[in-house]
């Protein structure tokens, strides 16, 4: 009988639940409480299904006492051996060669064993939720960049790059085999329209787009130049809009995505920040903004606020004149930094079919810094 999940039984008998009294019998036995050999037995033997569409199969036999109802039948399926349930190549049936025929058949398909077959699916699944994508990454020559270009292309993704430091994309697409990279100022309109087309013609279509480029200097703002007020915003949030502006026709073809890599700085204050906070929270509200603008359409736009990582704006980090220190920690997560990979992940979830019900949300990926 198959059971779903790959999981299939024998017998089929009854069981009677008594949630009120944390008991369940068959055929006069109290499967849960039975001592000796015919107990433990029974435990290891046994699954409970319970009869919604939700059930799955319980190998140790451990009954659901949330059950309202004071007794009820459920079915019972014999299942020789737990751990049979993670072959859905084997037939499951009774008798002591089933866990030597799984394990042949595993050794002839290939296949992981069934002891890391889950770490094997779990590879394959993260190649298939990107793969044949193409994704144009900003801010590919180091940092987190570089980690979601790496990331992408593991995943099977067409990766194309773009950063203002061509050397050094150079090394990090060495490593990305069929991808593309440009040198593009993204604080140009014309150069991030250019690039979207680079992008659209080296590949044939987009389905990503992921805005991580980004620039950060702590300034007193009482002393912050006209300039330094227009870098903040150029780079965090003006380059991300001319990006989604030329992608979008592209992306709504395709049915693609926006993964805007904003901060924490997007969603709370940061000292000697005033421009980059702008332009982070102004980047949040760009998002949301996209998100209700495309409800019907098929295209998605979220957004991620990362916390601190050693990248170069942290191992770099230079406090302005006269700093307080005591408001600089209060940046700092009390889990303390986090890699760039560890944040490139979340990137790529959201940017995979996986995440095709998440539209216009805005993640925190801060090592607990939100949680009080």
């Amino acid at each position: 009988m198959d059971l779903g999940d790959g999981a299939t039984g024998g017998t089929v008998a009854a069981i009677a639940v008594r949630p009120d009294q944390g008991s369940a019998s068959l055929g006069g036995t109290d499967i849960l409480h039975a001592k000796g050999a015919v107990g433990r037995a029974l435990r290891r033997r046994i699954g409970v299904v319970f009869q919604d569409p939700f059930s799955s199969l319980n190998p140790l036999a451990r009954v659901d006492t949330s059950i309202s109802e004071p007794s009820k039948v459920h079915r019972l399926v014999e299942a020789p051996r737990p751990a049979a349930t993670v072959s859905p190549n084997c037939s499951i049936s009774s008798g002591s060669n089933t866990r030597a025929t799984c394990w042949r058949r595993y050794r002839r398909s290939g296949h992981a064993p069934p002891s890391d077959r889950r770490g094997a699916r779990e590879k394959v699944v993260g190649m298939s939720q990107l793969s044949g994508k193409v994704a144009l990454v900003t801010g590919a020559s180091a940092g987190l960049g570089a980690a979601t270009a790496r990331l992408f292309a593991e995943r099977g993704a067409n990766v194309f790059g773009i950063a203002r430091d061509a050397s050094r994309m150079t090394e990090v697409f060495a490593e990305i085999p069929g991808g593309g990279f440009a040198s593009v100022d993204i604080a140009s309109p014309e150069a991030c329209a250019q690039a979207v087309a680079e992008c659209v013609g080296h590949f044939g279509r987009l389905d990503i787009l992921a805005n991580i480029a980004g620039f950060h200097r702590m300034r007193h703002t009482a002393t912050m130049t006209d300039d330094d007020w227009a870098t903040d915003l150029a780079v965090n949030l003006n380059g991300p809009f001319y990006l989604s502006r030329a992608a979008l026709p592209h992306l709504l073809e395709t049915g693609g995505n926006i993964v805007n890599v904003t901060s924490i700085a997007g969603v709370e204050g940061e000292v000697y920040s005033a421009g980059y906070c702008a332009a982070k929270h102004g980047l949040v509200g760009l998002t949301r903004a996209m998100a209700v603008e495309f409800t019907k359409d098929r295209v998605r736009v979220n957004a991620i606020c990362p916390g601190g990582m050693r990248t170069a704006q942290v191992t770099e980090f230079q406090a302005p004149e006269n700093a307080d220190w005591d408001l600089i920690m209060r940046i700092t997560s009390p889990r303390g930094m986090m890699e760039p990979e560890d944040v490139a992940k979340a990137i790529a979830f959201l940017a995979s079919d996986d995440a095709t019900a998440i539209h216009g949300a805005v993640y925190r990926v801060d090592n607990g810094k939100g949680a009080g």
